[in-house]
C-alpha cells in the first residue's frame, strides 16, 4: 500500500469535478518538467480510524484513509476516499467508483464547472475549508493557492449522485466569485510569503538553486508575478544555444513566447561532437548510450549537411525583435554563481547530451567559427534583423579567417543592410592563414587586392556607423597584421567620389573613415609603437574609450647591441608619453593590462607591470592625461639577472653591465 496520491495532467472533465480536502495535514512539494509543474500531495497515515460507524452512503467508516493502490495513470482508491468537514469535525466517505485526476483552473472555467466546483461539505463552505484552521494556524496554505493544478475527485456513474438525497445535510454552495478567484490563484491574504516586501523576497530567492527557484515561482501566480522581472533578467536577458536541432528548436520556442521579448543578448556556443584525435574510435560500453550517441551525432550532421540550421536560425531571428547583440564563443562563462562556485553557463542541450551519452561536447579549435560567423550573418540578413552588435569571443583558438568576411553578390542584398546598421563589432582574427610567417609578399602591399586581409577590409568598409571596435589576434609575428593597421591608420581618400557600394574593385580597398568610432579595444597582438599610435591618432577626434590588453610592443634591436643582453629600456614609457601628446584625444575611459615588449627576431618577451597596481590600470573620467602621467613612473619590468663574469674579465665589462 502506498500513502501517496499521484496524478496525471490533462484529465477529462466529462464528469462533475469535486474538490478534495483531507482531514490530515497536507504537505506539498513540486517537481518541474518541460510543460509545467505537478503537485504531489502526501496524505499522512492515520494511527486510528474515526469511530463513526456507517456514513450516509452506508459505507463502513472504519477503513483507513490511506489505503490506496496505483492502477496505471489514475490512482484508484482501494476502499474509499475521505472528505472532512472542518467545521463539525465529522467525515463521510465517497464510493470506490471515483478516480484521482488533475485539472487546471482554466479548464474548469472553460467547462463551466465553477458553480459545481464545491462538493457537499455539509454546513461548511469551501472558503471555510480553505482557511488556516483547516491546515493549522501556524502553517501557511500554499497548496490551495496553486494555480497550475487542482486535485479534484471525479465521481463515477451518475447514479451515485442519485443515491444521495438533497436534505439538510447537503452542503451550502461556496461563493461563486470566491471560487473563481481561488481557481485563478488570486485569493488575497492566504499566501503569507506574498506579503513580504519585494526586496526581501528577492533577497531570499537569491540563495536558491535554479531548480528550487523555478519550483517556487510555479507555486502560485502571485509569486510568479513578483519574481518575473528578476527571473527573466537573470535567465533570459542573455541565453546561450548551440548549432544542434534541439537547441535551436528551444530558441525558436522561446522567441515565440513572452520570454522572447526579454532576450537581448544571444550567445551561440561552438559546441560540437568530438572528432579526429578527440573522437571516440570505439563504441561506448553502454549499448543505450551508444545508440543515443549515434542518433544525436547523425541528427547534428544532417542539420549541417541539409542546411536546416540556417532556416531555424532565420526563424528565431525573425521573432527576436529586441535582439541587441549576437555573440559567438568557444568557451562557457563561469559566472553562474547561483548554483555554486565554478558553475558554468552552458549551451542549451549540452548537459542533456552529456547525461544521455557520457560524451562531453568539444569547443576546441576546428575552424567552425568562421562557418558559424558566415551562417549567422546570412540568417540575420534573411530575417531582416537589426542587431546593434556582433561579437566573437575566442579562448580555444577558433579565430576568424579572412574568407569568412567575404560577402558574395547573391548575399549582398540581405547582408549589407545588417552591416550598415551595426554599431559594435568585436572580432578575433587570424591573419596568418595562407601567409608566410615573416616578411611581406611582393604583391601584398597595404592596399593590395592580394593582401591576406583583403576581405576583412571590404567588410569594415561596409559598416559606416561603427561606434565600438575590438580586434584581437593571437600574438602572431606575421607582417599581415602590421599591414592591416597601416591601412586602418591611413587617411581616407579625399574627393566627392565614394567607393563602390558593392564592395568590389580597387576603390573598396581605400582606407575607411569610421567617423563615429567612440571605443577602440586592441588585444593579443604584436605591433610597433608607430603603427599603434597611428591608428589611435586617426580616430582621436571621436574616440572616447581606449583599451589595450595583452599588447606586445616590438622594436628592432639597436645596431651593435648584444642579443644576449639587449638594452633595458621600457618601450611603453615612450608610447604613453606620445599618447598624451595627441591633441584631439579626449578620452573618458582608459585601460591597459597584461602589457609586454620584445625585440624583433629575439624570442625573449618582457612583461610590464605597474608598481603598487599590478598588471592592469583602469581609469574613467575627464583627466586621463593626468592619470597616464601618474602611472608612467610606475612602469617596471623584472629584468633577468645579470650573469656574474668569470675570473679574468675586465673591470670595464663589469661596470658596463651594472650601468646598463
Amino acid at each position: 500500500m502506498s500513502d501517496e496520491l499521484h496524478a496525471e495532467a490533462g484529465s477529462s472533465l466529462g464528469e462533475k469535478p469535486y474538490v478534495w480536502h483531507g482531514s490530515d495535514r497536507l504537505r506539498t512539494w513540486t517537481a518541474q518538467d518541460r510543460l509545467g509543474i505537478y503537485t504531489h500531495v502526501r496524505l499522512r497515515k492515520k494511527t486510528a480510524s474515526r469511530p463513526h460507524g456507517n456514513d450516509v452512503y452506508g459505507n463502513n467508516t472504519t477503513k483507513r484513509a490511506d489505503e490506496y493502490t496505483s492502477t496505471g495513470q489514475h490512482q484508484q482508491p482501494k476502499h474509499y476516499a475521505k472528505q472532512y468537514d472542518p467545521s463539525e469535525g465529522t467525515g463521510f466517505r465517497l464510493g470506490a467508483a471515483g478516480a484521482w485526476t488533475w485539472t487546471n483552473g482554466a479548464a474548469l472555467s472553460h467547462a463551466g464547472c465553477l458553480a459545481a466546483l464545491c462538493p457537499p461539505l455539509t454546513t461548511a463552505s469551501l472558503a471555510e475549508a480553505h482557511s488556516h484552521r483547516f491546515l493549522g494556524l501556524k502553517v501557511p496554505c500554499l497548496w490551495t493557492d496553486c494555480r497550475h493544478s487542482r486535485l479534484v475527485w471525479s465521481l463515477g456513474p451518475r447514479r451515485r449522485l442519485k443515491r444521495r438525497s438533497v436534505d439538510e445535510q447537503s452542503p451550502a454552495m461556496a461563493d461563486e466569485a470566491w471560487v473563481a478567484a481561488w481557481v485563478s490563484g488570486d485569493v488575497p491574504g492566504r499566501c503569507r510569503i506574498t506579503k513580504l516586501p519585494l526586496e526581501v523576497l528577492i533577497r531570499i530567492t537569491k540563495w536558491l538553486a535554479t531548480t528550487d527557484l523555478c519550483a517556487l515561482r510555479l507555486t502560485c501566480r502571485a509569486i510568479e508575478d513578483l519574481l518575473y522581472v528578476t527571473f527573466t533578467d537573470e535567465f533570459f536577458t542573455k541565453k546561450q544555444f548551440m548549432i544542434t536541432y534541439d537547441s535551436l528548436q528551444a530558441l525558436i520556442d522561446i522567441s515565440k513566447s513572452r520570454l522572447g521579448a526579454h532576450l537581448r543578448f544571444l550567445h551561440i556556443g561552438l559546441d560540437r561532437f568530438p572528432e579526429g584525435f578527440e573522437g571516440l574510435y570505439r563504441p561506448l560500453p553502454d549499448d543505450e548510450k551508444e545508440r543515443k550517441f549515434k542518433q544525436r551525432y547523425s541528427n547534428c550532421i544532417a542539420l549541417w549537411n541539409m542546411g536546416y540550421h540556417h532556416e531555424m536560425l532565420t526563424d528565431a531571428f525573425r521573432n527576436l525583435r529586441g535582439l541587441e547583440d549576437v555573440v559567438l564563443r568557444d568557451s562557457n562563462s563561469s559566472k553562474r554563481s547561483r548554483d555554486g562556485p565554478n558553475t558554468e553557463w552552458t549551451s542549451y542541450g549540452s548537459t542533456t547530451i552529456f547525461k544521455e551519452t557520457g560524451v562531453r561536447l568539444s569547443q576546441s579549435m576546428d575552424g567552425s567559427c568562421s562557418q558559424v560567423f558566415a551562417l549567422v550573418l546570412r540568417a540575420l540578413g534573411v530575417a531582416r534583423a537589426n542587431p546593434k552588435g556582433i561579437e566573437v569571443m575566442v579562448r580555444n583558438g577558433n579565430h576568424l579567417r579572412d574568407f569568412c568576411f567575404d560577402i558574395p553578390c547573391f548575399a549582398e542584398p540581405s547582408v549589407l543592410p545588417v552591416l550598415q546598421k551595426l554599431e559594435k563589432l568585436h572580432l578575433s582574427i587570424d591573419l596568418s592563414w595562407r601567409t608566410s610567417p615573416r616578411g611581406r609578399s611582393a604583391d601584398a602591399g597595404p592596399t593590395s587586392q592580394s593582401a591576406p586581409d583583403a576581405r576583412l577590409r571590404k567588410f569594415l568598409a561596409s559598416i559606416p556607423n561603427l561606434k565600438n571596435l575590438r580586434i584581437n589576434e593571437h600574438h602572431d609575428d606575421n607582417s599581415a597584421l602590421t599591414d592591416f593597421f597601416v591601412w586602418l591608420a591611413a587617411a581616407p581618400p579625399s574627393g566627392d567620389a565614394p567607393p563602390e557600394a558593392n564592395g568590389h574593385g580597387e576603390a573598396s580597398m581605400a582606407p575607411v573613415a569610421m567617423p563615429r568610432l567612440e571605443e577602440l579595444s586592441l588585444g593579443i597582438m604584436n605591433l610597433d609603437c608607430a603603427t599603434l599610435l597611428g591608428a589611435i591618432r586617426k580616430f582621436a577626434p571621436s574616440l572616447r574609450g581606449l583599451e589595450l590588453w595583452k599588447v606586445t610592443l616590438q622594436r628592432n634591436l639597436p645596431t651593435g647591441s648584444d642579443p644576449n643582453e639587449p638594452p633595458r629600456n621600457i618601450f611603453w614609457t615612450d608610447f604613453l608619453n606620445q599618447l598624451r601628446q595627441i591633441p584631439d584625444l579626449n578620452l573618458r575611459h582608459f585601460k591597459a593590462g597584461m602589457l609586454s615588449q620584445e625585440y624583433t627576431r629575439l624570442s625573449r618577451v618582457y612583461h610590464v607591470s605597474f608598481k603598487g597596481r599590478g598588471a592592469t590600470v583602469d581609469y574613467t573620467g575627464a583627466h586621463w592625461r593626468d592619470f597616464v602621467e601618474e602611472v608612467i613612473p610606475k612602469l617596471e619590468i623584472k629584468w633577468p639577472r645579470t650573469v656574474t663574469p668569470e675570473h679574468g674579465d675586465s673591470d670595464d665589462q663589469v661596470e658596463s653591465d651594472d650601468n646598463a
